[in-house]
């Protein structure tokens, strides 16, 4: 299961990770990392699957756009099923299988479906064609969280699930999710959306941007009360650093944004070398909030290469702007 290190692309993850493992296939996860790999599905990860003699790849939260890496999957005879809710390229996919809000009925309930209800409509047709309870896995749960965190209009089929399970979520069975909802003190109350987006997401969002996703990926898949512990105290502390580093990177970017505002620029393009490419799309969101302008930061990673994270004031649409020079981007 090849996911996202943000909240949805993890709960995504862990959701399709754990209804299978449960019923007896060998499902493992596959999670860039943002410093190295960047975004989505890459060559080293199909080359890294094709090693395990891994046949069967499924996508949550990514992959539409990943043509090298579905190019190297065809070549090495692994079965591909890209599960995604991201604008669907032009470009035709020679893949076994895709499965995407576009491509459902006009009038569709599902077309706001996060990359995590995605995967949750996946586990239940898997659960109907196998006869078994979806309930007894963390996937409503993992749905209201995902949801929430990647901010799908509460519209059609998410609304419907939100209503029902959100009341529930916090009887969930999944060991790590309960010691999380504890540390937090959301255990001895009905836990609200903006508990989530305000409390949980961040928390979670926090391990994939500085850190290691496979952290937050362990603690709500292991079984091991001691090891549960140690992990939630680890991602806790990266939280904890997290907020340090964005207070500093925002501190410095807004001297520089208020220096650009001031030339009358209409998109503020802002970066330094040293900001960790993990925050500053945080950072980016913040800046729009200040200024009501379209801002990009750039920061450079080990690789010598640029990465950039773009917000937009809703008179921009990034993807078409990006799209309009994509010759001189590398991705």
């Amino acid at each position: 299961i090849c996911g996202d290190y943000d909240a949805d692309g993890i709960t995504s993850t862990v959701l399709l990770v754990e209804l299978l493992s449960k019923l007896g296939a060998k499902a493992i996860s596959f999670i860039p990392s943002r410093i190295d790999d960047g975004y989505g599905l890459n060559i080293n990860m199909i080359n890294s699957i094709d090693k395990k003699e891994i046949k069967l790849v499924i996508t949550v939260d990514n992959g539409i756009s990943a043509f090298d890496a579905i190019n190297r999957s065809n070549e090495l005879g692994i079965d591909l099923i890209i599960t995604d809710h991201h604008k669907i390229p032009e470009q035709k996919h020679e893949i076994f299988s895709l499965i995407h809000p576009e491509n459902s009925p006009l009038d569709s309930p599902y077309k706001s479906l996060a990359g995590v209800g995605i995967a949750y409509m996946l586990a239940k047709q898997i659960c109907k064609k196998l006869d078994y309870d979806i309930n007894k896995t963390s996937a409503n749960t993992l749905f209201c969280i995902g949801t929430i965190a990647d901010m799908a209009p509460l519209v059609g089929a998410n609304r419907k699930r939100l209503k029902e399970c959100l009341p529930k979520i916090n009887s969930t069975t999944n060991l790590g999710l309960k010691i999380l909802f504890k540390k937090l003190s959301l255990d001895d109350s009905e836990i609200s959306p903006s508990d989530i987006a305000f409390k949980i997401a961040p928390l979670i969002n926090a391990v994939g941007r500085i850190s290691d996703p496979n952290l937050v990926i362990d603690l709500l898949t292991n079984t091991s009360e001691d090891s549960i512990k140690k992990l939630s105290k680890e991602c806790f502390s990266i939280h904890k650093e997290r907020k340090k580093i964005t207070a500093l990177i925002e501190k410095e970017a807004l001297l520089i944004a208020a220096s650009e505002y001031a030339d009358s620029k209409k998109f503020l393009v802002l970066s330094n070398n040293e900001w960790h490419p993990g925050i500053i799309g945080i950072v980016a969101a913040r800046i729009v909030e200040n200024f009501n302008l379209p801002t990009a930061i750039l920061s450079k990673a080990k690789d010598r290469i640029f990465r950039g994270s773009i917000r937009s004031n809703n008179l921009l649409k990034v993807n078409l702007a990006l799209n309009e020079c994509s010759d001189l981007l590398i991705s």
